[in-house]
């Protein structure tokens, strides 16, 4: 028996075949062994059934390598759905640079730029989260709310991450509201995150 660690998938070459174990998450183990009872070598064919065993062996080394190397590129997906309460940190006309802490199932440090004009307020933000850090855009409508509060929501796309999101990008929806008088910012953020 030999174990080598790769991607889902069994294959059977020759005389040998696959079987595929799952361990935990991206981690999968493949064993493989060399059937028994199978064909029965004809008079004079030994050398034929022992290259076919030695290429067989080598062919399936060769997918366990290749599904390392498979392994290291697949990419996860996540379910995003957080919210965060921002304060000012600078304004500069109509641009808000705001931060704090988000909450959710992707928390982090957060700091967004919003700038908000007569019906529609565009962002620029990055998270920062443990072992990484996510970064994008998003865009859409602003009503001018009651009380000090205006309200907006529209689009968000994640174009870019750093660190284990690196090459991160996605899309979703955000929505949230500004206080005028202070300039705080609650908002909620929910979509699809692939890295």
């Amino acid at each position: 028996m030999r174990r080598i660690i790769g991607v889902e998938g069994a294959g059977r070459v020759g005389e040998m075949t696959g079987r595929v174990v799952e361990v935990t998450g991206r981690v999968v183990e493949v064993t493989s062994r060399i059937v028994e009872g199978g064909c029965r070598p004809r008079r004079g064919s030994r050398a034929k059934a022992a290259a076919l065993g030695v290429l067989g062996s080598c062919l399936c080394s060769q997918l366990a390598f290749g599904a390392i190397a498979l392994a290291s590129g697949r990419s996860q997906t996540l379910r995003v759905r957080d919210r965060a309460h921002l304060h000012l940190i600078s304004a500069n006309g109509n641009t808000l640079v705001e931060a704090g802490h988000a909450t959710g199932n992707l928390p982090g440090n957060v700091r967004v730029s919003l700038t908000l004009r007569s019906h529609t307020a565009t962002s620029t933000f990055t998270l920062s989260v443990r072992g990484g850090s996510i970064g994008g855009h998003g865009s859409g409508a602003l009503k001018i709310g009651k009380k000090g509060w205006d309200s907006f929501g529209g689009k968000l796309i994640v174009s870019d991450g750093g660190g284990r999101f690196r090459g991160a990008h996605g899309q979703g929806g955000i929505y949230g509201a500004v206080y005028r008088v202070t300039d705080a910012m609650n908002v909620q953020v929910y979509g699809t995150l692939r890295y």
